[in-house]
């Protein structure tokens, strides 16, 4: 994926966790009704036969002994890009590239609000699965 000259590091700050656009809107319908925005980068398919994905910006996912809501979640396209992983973004929010486009760019300015919890995105996702094949 190439993108715009700016890449931001995974880990400290911040993770991104990719999907389908698909299930990336009713994820971010779900963040919605709980009153909380992702930033979130559409990456555009390099190829035809190729999906397009959502990437929602999150605060770091915390350590837990075990993966279950990870694991659920992949069956539904979904990545959690977590501590080094790199991420490119868009060339500025109010424009973008043929392969990168702010869906909901971050704000700005006296909006600002913090990212939201990784946690919040995963259950979020998990009730859109839930919805989608009832378990």
């Amino acid at each position: 994926m190439e993108g715009g000259e700016v890449m931001v590091m995974c880990g400290d700050v911040l993770d991104v966790t990719t999907m389908p656009v698909g299930f990336g809107g009713e994820v971010n319908q779900l963040l919605r009704v709980h009153l909380l925005m992702a930033p979130i980068v559409e990456v555009r398919a390099a190829k035809p036969d190729e999906s397009s994905t959502w990437a929602f910006f999150s605060q770091p996912k915390q350590p837990t002994p075990n993966d279950d809501q990870l694991l659920k979640l992949s069956t539904c396209g979904v990545k959690h890009l977590g501590a080094g992983t790199t991420f490119p973004l868009p060339p500025s929010p109010t424009c973008g590239s043929e392969e990168l486009r702010w869906i909901v760019p971050p704000p700005f300015g006296a909006l600002k609000s913090p990212l939201p919890p990784w946690e919040s995105i995963a259950a979020c996702g998990l009730k859109a699965r839930y919805r989608a094949i009832g378990r």
